[in-house]
């Protein structure tokens, strides 16, 4: 499917788009459920997904369809979160878990990475990062901060693979 959109740095279609950011924290914090488990979470990047979405949005014809993936439950709320008051008319938007999208295919792909320190325990995992990257149509974009990426070998091959792009904070994405 040939989207009507081309803002430059969405231009590598059937490619990868990794954009890249520097953090204004050390996503995770180090914040406890109830149940005493880490909430995985990492606001600058529901805020970047927001900034593409936004252009996405201005840009595509009426229901395009992107889907957001996130490896963490806790980052699937907070985008959930931010994104339930906003109106998007042109895009129809799902959010959920990498495992919730097996098999379903969407014309855009968005990939937040969530972590930029510890484990890569679920980032390395081939197979879920398989589904995230194969359920797109038309666009594949990951949202990580290439500084903790790189230091694992199938999210550096990732980024070899992809067209990086840097994020600053007016939302103007920097080739």
């Amino acid at each position: 499917m040939q989207l009507s959109w081309e803002p430059a740095w969405l231009a590598v279609e059937g490619g990868i788009i990794w954009v890249d950011y520097v953090p204004t924290l050390a996503w995770p914090l180090n914040e406890m459920d109830n149940a005493e488990k880490q909430r995985i979470y990492n606001l600058n990047e529901c805020e970047i997904i927001f900034g593409v979405l936004m252009k996405l949005n201005a840009n595509s014809n009426n229901g395009t369809s992107v889907d957001i993936m996130a490896p963490y439950k806790h980052q699937v709320f907070m985008l959930r979160k931010l994104l339930q008051t906003e109106s998007l008319s042109s895009l129809d938007i799902n959010i959920d878990s990498v495992d919730g999208f097996q098999g379903k295919e969407c014309d855009v792909v968005i990939f937040s990475l969530t972590r930029i320190v510890g484990s890569f325990r679920f980032l390395a995992d081939e197979r879920r990062l398989n589904v995230a990257l194969s359920r797109a149509l038309d666009r594949k974009i990951i949202i990580g901060n290439l500084d903790y990426a790189t230091n694992n070998t199938l999210l550096k091959a990732v980024s070899i693979a992809s067209k990086i792009h840097k994020y600053d904070s007016e939302f103007c994405v920097i080739s």
